[in-house]
This record gives C-alpha cells, sequence and structure tokens, in this order.
C-alpha cells in the first residue's frame, strides 16, 4: 500500500471514488512547509491546456501545492494501492510526483503527493478552510469518472 496526501478535491472520499473507483481507508493529515494555490487556466502552460481544452473551458482552475517554509495545508493521508496510485498520477498529469513527510495526529508519516514549483501562480489560499473544489464539484467528478 502506498500512503497518498490528497489536497483540493483529491482530499475528499467524493474525489477518490470518482477517479479510483473506491474510498480508500483515510485520516487527516497536514503537510508542513508548503502552500496551497489556485492554478488558472492562462497559469497552464500551451501544452497542458491543449490536452485539458477537450474537456475543460478558460474558467478552469486546479489547486497545486508549492515549497513555502512556515506555511501548512491540510489534507487527507489515503492508503491505496501502487496500481491505484499510478491512476491518481495519470488523472494529474502534469503534476510533478514527490515523497513527502504529513502529520497524521502525533505521527510523522512518509507519503507521496504532487505538486506544482511555479512561483509565478499569484493565487495562494490557505491552506486550512478551504472549499476542496476550486470548479464546481459535480463537473470534477463527473470529469474523473469518465477518465
Amino acid at each position: 500500500m502506498i500512503n497518498y496526501f490528497g489536497y483540493g478535491a483529491n482530499s475528499t472520499p467524493e474525489m477518490m471514488e470518482a477517479i479510483i473507483g473506491r474510498i480508500p481507508e483515510g485520516k487527516p493529515a497536514i503537510l508542513s512547509s508548503y502552500e496551497l494555490c489556485i492554478q488558472t487556466w492562462n497559469e497552464i502552460s500551451e501544452k497542458v491546456r491543449k490536452i485539458l481544452q477537450t474537456g475543460w473551458s478558460s474558467d478552469f482552475k486546479t489547486y497545486c501545492i508549492r515549497p513555502k517554509k512556515g506555511k501548512e495545508v491540510v489534507g487527507t493521508l489515503w492508503k491505496i494501492t501502487d496500481d491505484e496510485r499510478e491512476i491518481v498520477s495519470k488523472w494529474e498529469f502534469w503534476y510533478e510526483k514527490i515523497d513527502v513527510v504529513i502529520k497524521v495526529g502525533k505521527d510523522n508519516i512518509d507519503a507521496q503527493t504532487e505538486m506544482i514549483d511555479d512561483q509565478n501562480i499569484k493565487e495562494v489560499v490557505g491552506g486550512k478552510n478551504y472549499n476542496p473544489f476550486p470548479v464546481p464539484k459535480q463537473e470534477i467528478l463527473a470529469h474523473a469518472k469518465k477518465s
């Protein structure tokens, strides 16, 4: 099993079920020294936009994280299989897969997640209390189920 740290939509049971076909075991978790940002359509590379434009419009936006001392991102530690991790990676195809250490209760746990370390992304979001769906929930769930 893989420890996967999901943030944004990937922190919710509905999204994980839409991506991998089941709701895995999960626990609240915190990732330190990263900040939560929203990447807008114009901040996504043209190559990626060409792929996304088959299902998304220019109002598309997505959460991403990047390193930032003193910041935290709240999410979920999911227990998923290697195959499920590959499915998540394909869904998040333009993100960089990274290893992180997350806090679950008092424990530090090694996990995997993904980030976009782009300092040009303008919108920074408080990583503790945020709406996990930066686009309409039903829309992103439908796209995840299709892919």
